[in-house]
């Protein structure tokens, strides 16, 4: 309950940012400025994207600042890769997330240029990682969670003529993940990673319905376990292991 509770405090913070009030004037300057949020349960993620099936309809039919302003840009993660190896063999991994353990919510600015071929978007997210998951050593799922602030970047490159309403973009960046809290185990940073994830992606661009969408495929460069940890019995229970994670992030927001 009380994850729910900074959940939601989170998602309500986040609609009361200042926003920017020349929306009209900057119409036809391909910018990307709204919350956003995303999960890794299809569930969750339907519910959200009903809020865009009732709102992008009507944006489509006339023009509307507070949509853009307000209405949070929808992503939608699916665990294409989570394993975690270790000197004993590999962890079994469960990748169903019903109870809400991993999601982001966050802030996007993001522009594409019209005049040349090139943009970005910045994301900023808090972040939480679930790996429900039962090392070999143990008879039982461990819940090992961290929580991260993760700044994205990416460049955005519009693929043929600008002339035209739909324009398809290529999407490479990178994340820097930087862990707040973990637990599992043991609790604290010191037994999590730091590091960054790649990012490649390719969307499209609706001038008309003002909508941005796009398929990305993340990957971590980095070991989610610290090898080098050291627990307060002196051992480093962490030595040997490796982790591998991706994911299929699918985004829609909306632009002015």
């Amino acid at each position: 309950m009380k994850r729910r509770i900074i959940f939601l405090m989170a998602v309500m913070a986040m609609f009361v940012l200042p926003q920017s009030t020349k929306a009209q004037i900057l119409s036809r300057g391909g910018w990307e400025l709204h919350p956003n949020i995303s999960f890794t349960n299809p569930v969750y993620g339907l519910s959200t994207s009903m809020l865009y099936a009732g709102y992008t309809s009507d944006a489509a039919n006339g023009y509307s600042t507070v949509g853009y302003r307000f209405i949070p840009a929808y992503q939608q993660k699916y665990r294409l890769q989570q394993k975690i190896e270790t000197p004993d063999g590999s962890a079994k991994v469960k990748w169903w997330d019903w109870q809400l353990r991993s999601f982001s919510v966050g802030y996007t600015f993001g522009y594409l240029s019209f005049t040349n071929p090139f943009g970005f978007v910045v994301e900023l997210n808090y972040e939480k990682q679930n790996w429900n998951a039962k090392l070999p050593k143990n008879d039982d799922y461990i819940n090992f969670a961290k929580t991260m602030f993760a700044p994205e970047l990416c460049l955005r490159l519009r693929l043929g003529s600008r002339e035209g309403n739909v324009n398809f973009i290529l999407e490479p960046g990178a994340k820097y993940n930087y862990a707040l809290n973990a637990h599992g185990e043991y609790n604290g940073n010191d037994h999590v990673n730091n590091g960054v994830t790649g990012i490649f992606g390719i969307g499209y661009y609706n001038k008309v319905a003002h909508l941005i969408g796009s398929i990305r495929y993340e990957k971590d460069f980095f070991d989610y376990f610290n090898q080098d940890f050291v627990a307060p019995d002196g051992s480093k229970p962490y030595n040997g292991f490796k982790t591998k994670h991706g994911l299929l992030n699918i985004s829609l927001g909306l632009c002015f």
